[in-house]
């Protein structure tokens, strides 16, 4: 699935992920719910 804004793709949902093109503003928290390491994400 693709959002298109004035002709031009700006994000896109695939088996992969979710793909933006261009900055990406939130508000509130991002959690990683597959967490592994001791606070959250991925290990380093």
């Amino acid at each position: 699935m693709a959002i298109v804004i004035q002709g031009r793709e700006v994000m896109r949902v695939d088996a992969d992920g979710v793909h933006v093109t261009g900055d990406l503003t939130y508000s509130g928290s991002l959690t990683d719910v597959g967490a592994k390491g001791p606070k959250g994400g991925a290990p380093r």
